[in-house]
Protein backbone atom coordinates (compact mmCIF):
# COMPACT_ATOMS: atom_id res chain seq x y z
CA UNK A 1 0.00 0.00 0.00
CA UNK A 2 1.36 3.27 -0.73
CA UNK A 3 1.98 6.63 1.05
CA UNK A 4 -1.64 8.90 1.94
CA UNK A 5 -2.01 11.55 -0.81
CA UNK A 6 -1.88 15.17 0.43
CA UNK A 7 -5.26 16.02 2.34
CA UNK A 8 -5.78 12.06 3.93
CA UNK A 9 -5.94 10.76 7.10
CA UNK A 10 -3.01 8.33 8.02
CA UNK A 11 -1.16 6.87 11.28
CA UNK A 12 1.80 7.64 13.26
CA UNK A 13 3.59 4.87 14.95
CA UNK A 14 6.40 4.86 17.06
CA UNK A 15 8.63 1.68 18.26
CA UNK A 16 11.63 1.11 20.64
CA UNK A 17 14.78 -0.35 19.46
CA UNK A 18 13.70 -3.79 19.90
CA UNK A 19 10.67 -3.46 18.01
CA UNK A 20 8.02 -3.18 20.77
CA UNK A 21 5.32 0.08 19.97
CA UNK A 22 5.93 2.85 22.01
CA UNK A 23 2.88 5.62 20.96
CA UNK A 24 0.54 5.40 17.78
CA UNK A 25 -1.26 8.87 16.85
CA UNK A 26 -4.68 8.39 15.12
CA UNK A 27 -6.06 10.64 12.28
CA UNK A 28 -3.18 13.16 11.21
CA UNK A 29 -3.42 14.94 8.07
CA UNK A 30 -0.83 14.44 5.62
CA UNK A 31 -0.11 17.99 4.37
CA UNK A 32 2.91 17.68 2.55
CA UNK A 33 4.80 14.51 1.72
CA UNK A 34 8.02 15.73 -0.32
CA UNK A 35 11.47 15.99 0.94
CA UNK A 36 9.62 16.07 4.43
CA UNK A 37 6.41 14.41 5.45
CA UNK A 38 4.60 17.61 7.40
CA UNK A 39 1.23 16.85 8.93
CA UNK A 40 -1.32 18.51 11.03
CA UNK A 41 -3.54 17.38 14.09
CA UNK A 42 -5.97 18.76 16.57
CA UNK A 43 -7.35 16.26 19.14
CA UNK A 44 -6.83 13.06 17.89
CA UNK A 45 -6.08 9.85 20.15
CA UNK A 46 -3.01 8.95 20.98
CA UNK A 47 -2.28 5.36 22.59
CA UNK A 48 0.94 4.45 24.88
CA UNK A 49 2.71 1.28 24.60
CA UNK A 50 0.72 0.41 28.48
CA UNK A 51 -2.48 0.67 25.96
CA UNK A 52 -3.53 3.53 27.97
CA UNK A 53 -5.05 6.38 25.51
CA UNK A 54 -5.36 10.66 25.91
CA UNK A 55 -6.73 12.81 23.32
CA UNK A 56 -4.36 15.69 22.08
CA UNK A 57 -5.25 19.15 23.58
CA UNK A 58 -3.97 21.78 21.15
CA UNK A 59 -3.17 21.84 17.13
CA UNK A 60 0.12 20.47 16.41
CA UNK A 61 2.04 20.99 12.97
CA UNK A 62 4.42 17.60 12.72
CA UNK A 63 7.67 17.48 10.33
CA UNK A 64 8.89 13.88 9.57
CA UNK A 65 12.04 13.24 7.67
CA UNK A 66 12.84 10.29 5.77
CA UNK A 67 16.65 11.18 5.61
CA UNK A 68 17.08 12.73 9.16
CA UNK A 69 17.49 11.60 12.85
CA UNK A 70 14.76 13.57 14.75
CA UNK A 71 10.92 14.70 13.88
CA UNK A 72 9.68 17.57 15.30
CA UNK A 73 5.96 18.25 16.45
CA UNK A 74 5.01 21.91 16.88
CA UNK A 75 2.31 22.61 19.59
CA UNK A 76 0.00 25.97 18.81
CA UNK A 77 -0.82 27.14 22.62
CA UNK A 78 -2.47 30.32 23.39
CA UNK A 79 1.28 31.67 25.18
CA UNK A 80 3.08 30.34 22.10
CA UNK A 81 4.74 27.62 20.04
CA UNK A 82 6.07 24.85 21.70
CA UNK A 83 7.92 22.51 19.93
CA UNK A 84 8.67 18.73 21.02
CA UNK A 85 11.70 17.32 19.21
CA UNK A 86 11.86 13.23 19.31
CA UNK A 87 15.47 11.85 18.48
CA UNK A 88 14.96 9.05 16.40
CA UNK A 89 15.41 7.15 13.22
CA UNK A 90 14.41 8.69 9.77
CA UNK A 91 10.78 8.04 9.38
CA UNK A 92 9.38 5.70 6.78
CA UNK A 93 6.13 4.71 5.49
CA UNK A 94 4.58 1.16 6.23
CA UNK A 95 1.05 -0.08 4.75
CA UNK A 96 -0.16 3.79 5.28
CA UNK A 97 1.61 4.16 9.11
CA UNK A 98 3.98 6.56 9.17
CA UNK A 99 6.70 4.94 11.40
CA UNK A 100 10.20 5.32 13.36
CA UNK A 101 11.97 4.55 15.94
CA UNK A 102 11.83 6.38 19.48
CA UNK A 103 15.48 6.45 20.22
CA UNK A 104 14.46 8.18 24.00
CA UNK A 105 16.21 11.40 24.23
CA UNK A 106 13.96 14.79 23.35
CA UNK A 107 14.58 18.07 23.01
CA UNK A 108 11.54 20.69 24.35
CA UNK A 109 12.02 24.32 22.68
CA UNK A 110 9.63 26.77 24.73
CA UNK A 111 8.41 29.72 23.03
CA UNK A 112 11.15 32.43 24.21
CA UNK A 113 13.94 29.85 22.14
CA UNK A 114 15.23 28.31 25.41
CA UNK A 115 15.41 24.37 25.46
CA UNK A 116 15.76 21.43 27.03
CA UNK A 117 17.18 18.37 26.35
CA UNK A 118 15.08 15.67 28.08
CA UNK A 119 15.86 12.00 29.12
CA UNK A 120 19.24 11.76 28.72
CA UNK A 121 18.72 8.89 31.68
CA UNK A 122 16.25 6.92 29.54
CA UNK A 123 18.76 7.04 26.21
CA UNK A 124 21.73 5.65 28.81
CA UNK A 125 19.89 2.96 29.97
CA UNK A 126 18.09 1.88 27.22
CA UNK A 127 21.03 2.00 25.12
CA UNK A 128 22.89 -0.78 27.40
CA UNK A 129 19.34 -2.55 27.87
CA UNK A 130 18.92 -3.02 24.29
CA UNK A 131 22.74 -2.58 23.12
CA UNK A 132 22.32 0.24 20.83
CA UNK A 133 25.01 0.39 17.97
CA UNK A 134 27.83 2.44 17.89
CA UNK A 135 26.56 4.26 14.92
CA UNK A 136 22.99 4.25 16.40
CA UNK A 137 24.55 6.40 19.38
CA UNK A 138 26.77 8.61 17.04
CA UNK A 139 23.38 9.33 15.25
CA UNK A 140 20.95 9.94 18.19
CA UNK A 141 24.03 12.87 19.44
CA UNK A 142 24.50 14.36 16.10
CA UNK A 143 20.72 14.49 16.01
CA UNK A 144 20.36 16.39 18.85
CA UNK A 145 22.80 18.66 17.99
CA UNK A 146 21.35 19.20 14.61
CA UNK A 147 18.16 20.17 15.97
CA UNK A 148 19.56 22.48 18.52
CA UNK A 149 21.04 24.40 15.74
CA UNK A 150 18.42 24.33 14.04
CA UNK A 151 16.57 25.97 16.46
CA UNK A 152 19.30 28.97 17.13
CA UNK A 153 19.73 29.18 13.54
CA UNK A 154 15.85 29.45 12.57
CA UNK A 155 15.77 27.00 9.64
CA UNK A 156 13.75 24.34 9.10
CA UNK A 157 10.11 23.83 10.83
CA UNK A 158 11.84 27.01 13.03
CA UNK A 159 12.19 29.31 10.12
CA UNK A 160 9.62 32.08 10.71
CA UNK A 161 6.65 31.68 9.46
CA UNK A 162 6.97 27.99 8.70
CA UNK A 163 4.07 26.94 11.85
CA UNK A 164 1.25 29.59 10.38
CA UNK A 165 1.54 29.09 6.75
CA UNK A 166 1.57 25.17 7.66
CA UNK A 167 -1.22 25.61 10.37
CA UNK A 168 -3.55 27.67 7.82
CA UNK A 169 -2.69 25.32 5.23
CA UNK A 170 -4.40 22.17 7.71
CA UNK A 171 -7.14 24.36 8.95
CA UNK A 172 -8.20 24.76 4.81
CA UNK A 173 -7.56 20.79 4.01
CA UNK A 174 -9.20 19.52 7.67
CA UNK A 175 -12.94 21.82 7.09
CA UNK A 176 -12.58 19.80 3.66
CA UNK A 177 -12.36 16.49 5.58
CA UNK A 178 -14.95 16.90 7.79
CA UNK A 179 -18.58 15.97 7.55
CA UNK A 180 -20.77 18.12 6.33
CA UNK A 181 -22.86 19.76 8.75
CA UNK A 182 -26.08 17.93 10.12
CA UNK A 183 -25.85 14.33 8.95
Amino acid sequence: MSPPREGERFKIASYKHDGKMHRTWEGSILLSNGSSYICGNDQIRVRESDGKAWITREPAICTFYPSEWFNVIAMLRLDGVYYYCNIGSPSIWKDHVLTYIDYDIDVKIYPDWSYEILDEEEFQHNSEKMNYPFTVITKVREATARVITLMQDRRGPFEQNFIEQWYERFNVISERTLPPQGT
